[in-house]
C-alpha cells in the first residue's frame, strides 16, 4: 500500500505546476518545511498568496488522489490516501 501511495504521489507532482510542485516538495514533504514568508518569497509573492496558493494545491492533489482510488475501495483506503492533503493541514 505505501509503494502504491509514493507511485501515485508521484504521478500527482508530474501533474502539477512548478509553483504547486515546489510548494508540495517544501511545504509537505520537506523534514523542515519553509516558512509560509519564506515561501513567498522564493515565489516572488506575499506570504498570504502562497498560502492561498497552498490550499489549492492541497485541494487539487486531494481530488487527483481520491481520483484514483477505485470507487469499490471501503472509505478508511481513501483516508490513507488524502489525510496529508486535508484542509487544515495548510
Amino acid at each position: 500500500m505505501e509503494g502504491q501511495l509514493t507511485d501515485a504521489v508521484n504521478g500527482i507532482l508530474e501533474r502539477l505546476s512548478d509553483e504547486e510542485r515546489f510548494i508540495i516538495e517544501q511545504r509537505v514533504l520537506a523534514n523542515v518545511p519553509l516558512s509560509l514568508k519564506e515561501l513567498g518569497e522564493r515565489l516572488g509573492m506575499s506570504r498570504d498568496q502562497a498560502r492561498l496558493l497552498e490550499i489549492a494545491t492541497r485541494d487539487k492533489m486531494r481530488e487527483l488522489l481520491v481520483g484514483l482510488i477505485e470507487p469499490g475501495q471501503p472509505v478508511s483506503s481513501r483516508a490513507k490516501f488524502t489525510t496529508v492533503f486535508k484542509p487544515g493541514n495548510a
